[in-house]
């Protein structure tokens, strides 16, 4: 019996709970790396007397790509991109999709909504009720 190596449970766990945290670390490593030149992020919103603007920043290759839509208390911004590489021994392609929805703290004329862009940002101009 003496053969036996005893089992230490705790470094065992340590060293499962550290497996799984860089298992989980790789993964949003690879979620920031797919979603590089879509960020969204970048919002402003602007409160007024009688209007909300929302301010995005929009990497100038998407501008064309991206739709808005407001409805009710709500402003949608959605899109998609894909590019291909080919060369003489392989092809490559990618395709990503984005979605953002923000809510609006007060009730909006959604319908007289304006969207327009100003260089690289795109700017929702909303009117409220």
């Amino acid at each position: 019996m003496s053969d036996l190596i005893p089992w230490d449970a705790i470094r065992n766990l340590e060293h499962f709970f550290r497996a799984v945290e860089n298992y989980f670390n790789a993964q949003l490593k690879a979620l920031d790396k797919f979603f590089e030149g879509i960020d969204m992020h970048h919002i402003t919103v602007q409160e007024e007397r009688d209007r909300t603007l929302l301010h995005f920043i929009v990497p100038e290759e998407l501008k064309n790509k991206l739709d808005v839509r407001v409805e009710g208390d709500k402003v949608e911004v959605f899109g998609q991109t894909s590019s291909s590489e080919k060369n003489s021994h392989s092809a490559a392609a990618s395709w990503k999709s984005f979605y953002q929805c923000y809510r609006l703290p007060k009730r909006i004329a959604a319908e007289k909504a304006q969207v327009y862009f100003k260089g690289n940002r795109l700017t929702v101009e909303i009117p409220k009720t």
